[in-house]
């Protein structure tokens, strides 16, 4: 009977321990932990990639902005750059305008030409006939000799003249006619101190006006051999310089003894000489040939006398007082 009962206990289930509803329970609680953990997972992850996607776009906004301003800062350097190019060159014009206006004394005439080379004996050179009129138009023959710095525009292709010499090569000259061509530039023998190599195909220079002051001494080299045998080079000098000073300065004597500069003797001749061709008319006022021969009286009024004919201010000399004559 006893050992019945102790079968029945073990095989026989009590109501306090419920085998199969203990395990469906923990079946749900595990499923229930796992779906909760699965969960916690993905809300993990997501808010990782969300994270990570901030981040990305927050370094992208950065990258745009920093890229940005380093291309407003490059656009600002490029302004700025301009604008120092502009402003030196602006400085560069002007302080070039002061040295036109200082070596010219007032006069500003710079000219670019193409040289060409022609056959001469001196040293002057032959500019367009616009310069003539340039020239004018500011007074430029009145202050004397025209004189005029030569430089070599370097252009490209010319390394070798570059190489050859860093210094600009200029040289001075003073005009010889106004007969070239426009655009053009005569040089004589100069021309091989401008150019000393093999001149470019297109040879450019600057002419301009400048004011030399008077030369107090001059050296001189040889430019062939035998010069040092020759017995006496003071006297070789002097003459050569005579003769070439006689083009130049070769005095002229008027009817009334006087012995003149050509530029004083045509000054002399039109005002105190007593042998002056030109006189001026008393009714107009206006310079009139007095004759072809100034020592006879009857040639000195006949030209006079032919302006009178046609003058047009006959009621009075021009310097009668207001009551007539």
């Amino acid at each position: 009977m006893e050992i019945n009962q102790w079968w029945d206990e073990i095989i026989m289930p009590t109501d306090e321990e419920p085998l199969h509803e203990n395990h469906e329970e923990d079946g749900k609680i595990i499923e229930l932990k796992s779906t909760n953990a699965i969960k916690s997972e993905r809300g993990v992850r997501e808010r990782t990639e969300r994270k990570e996607r901030a981040k990305l776009k927050l370094e992208r906004e950065r990258n745009a902005k920093e890229e940005a301003i380093k291309q407003r800062e490059a656009i600002e350097a490029v302004h700025r750059c301009r604008s120092l190019d502009a402003i030196h060159a602006h400085l560069k014009v002007d302080e070039q305008m002061l040295e036109n206006l200082l070596g010219g004394r007032g006069i500003v005439f710079p000219s670019i030409l193409e040289a060409v080379s022609f056959q001469g004996s001196g040293d002057k050179i032959k500019i367009p006939p616009s310069c003539f009129t340039e020239l004018s138009d500011q007074g430029a023959f009145d202050k004397g000799t025209l004189y005029f710095q030569l430089s070599v525009i370097h252009q490209e292709g010319s390394s070798e003249m570059i190489n050859a010499d860093s210094k600009q090569l200029t040289t001075h000259s003073s005009v010889l006619e106004f007969t070239e061509e426009e655009g053009s530039g005569g040089l004589p023998h100069v021309w091989s101190n401008l150019f000393p190599l093999d001149s470019p195909k297109a040879p450019l220079i600057e002419v301009r006006y400048v004011w030399l002051p008077k030369g107090t001494y001059a050296k001189l080299e040889p430019d062939v051999f035998g010069f040092s045998n020759l017995p006496n080079h003071k006297a070789v000098l002097e003459t050569s310089l005579q003769q070439h000073m006689k083009v130049f300065h070769k005095s002229l004597q008027c009817p009334c003894g006087v012995v003149l500069e050509k530029e004083q003797m045509v000054q002399h001749q039109a005002s105190i000489s007593p042998h002056r061709l030109l006189i001026t008319c008393w009714f107009c006022g206006d310079m009139v040939q007095s004759g072809t021969l100034a020592t006879d009286v009857c040639y000195r009024l006949s030209g006079l006398t032919e302006n009178e004919g046609v003058c047009g201010s006959k009621t009075a000399p021009r310097d009668a007082p207001a009551g007539g004559l």
